[in-house]
């Protein structure tokens, strides 16, 4: 009776001490264990510190680009030709050395639909401004988008289907322009394409996007691609031939100044690392735990360790 009694006064938190003064006293007992469960992760602690240290982070001014001719495609061929030289080395580099040169032969025509008298002299004039070959024309937007997939179009003009029987300049002048899915002046051979789903990349960095390149560079490149000066041949063509004007607005693109900010390299580098020297300093303590729990599993102490609270080897584990 009196046993009974006394065991029926050990409380929860008291077992819970018991055990927990148990695991530390066994953590003492393997003190080189002890000592590197502890020191690992500050050594990487003081890596981080050293690294910071060493790592300056400088301060940019305004960054400001100059205005862009959008009338030509001059832009878009010096572009093509990096690419097609980066593509060949790898060709080249891969044992076919003319793989690339076949996939971007372009033609460099503009193809158009449906017929119309007025929208093919549109047609006619963007074409004759940008110096190319040509167009061609379909009756339908089923069949201009159909021809995509043997032809490779500098770019397609897709004019709303109803306007095959205008009798006059629409009013309201809209089209959509038909353009490969992939970048050609795409360095990477796969991957790049005008990710008109984002409004923001992925991964958001410090600076602006690309500063080496005055046009905005890769993704997505508008005017290296040649959709702006497309897009402007044909606003252009409709104002001169619809206003019945001979001197039109000269424009440009100018990418919009950045603000100073400050360039922090070691931030974008403990993006990737950080995690793993987390990792690198709990390593040892995970392999620690594993092993204890191996051993009382073979010595058939875990059933008895099922009587009292996992918290504490917990607890005790993370004291360490």
């Amino acid at each position: 009776m009196d046993a009974s009694s006394s065991n029926a006064k050990v409380t929860n938190w008291e077992k819970f001490k018991l055990l927990l003064w148990k695991n530390w006293t066994l953590q003492w007992n393997h003190k080189l264990e002890l000592g590197i469960e502890l020191i690992l992760p500050a050594v990487f602690s003081l890596l981080l510190v050293l690294v910071r240290v060493l790592v300056e982070v400088d301060t940019m001014g305004v960054t400001t680009y100059p205005p862009l001719n959008i009338s030509n495609l001059d832009i878009f061929e010096d572009e093509l030709k990096n690419a097609r030289r980066v593509k060949k080395l790898m060709g080249l580099y891969k044992g076919d050395s003319d793989a690339f040169g076949r996939v971007n032969t372009i033609t460099y025509k503009l193809a158009f639909s449906p017929n119309n008298t007025f929208l093919e002299a549109i047609i006619t004039e963007a074409a004759e401004s940008l110096n190319l070959d040509g167009y061609e024309v379909y009756p339908n937007a089923s069949a201009l988008e159909t021809s995509f997939t043997t032809n490779n179009y500098l770019a397609g003009v897709q004019f709303d289907d109803s306007l095959r029987n205008i009798t006059d300049y629409p009013r309201n002048f809209e089209f959509s322009l038909r353009f490969p899915s992939e970048l050609r002046t795409a360095t990477r051979t796969l991957g790049w394409t005008w990710l008109t789903s984002k409004l923001f990349p992925l991964i958001d960095m410090a600076g602006p996007r690309n500063p080496e390149n005055d046009d905005g560079g890769l993704p997505v490149g508008y005017l290296r691609e040649g959709f702006l000066p497309v897009q402007q041949a044909l606003s252009m063509a409709y104002l001169k031939l619809a206003g019945n004007k001979e001197t039109l607005p000269y424009i440009e693109m100018q990418r919009y100044p950045y603000p100073d900010y400050i360039s922090d390299p070691l931030i974008q580098a403990l993006e990737t690392i950080l995690s793993l020297i987390v990792v690198l300093s709990f390593i040892y303590p995970c392999t620690s735990i594993t092993k204890n729990i191996t051993v009382e599993k073979e010595r058939q102490l875990k059933e008895v360790m099922k009587l009292w609270v996992w918290t504490t080897g917990y607890t005790g584990q993370l004291g360490s």
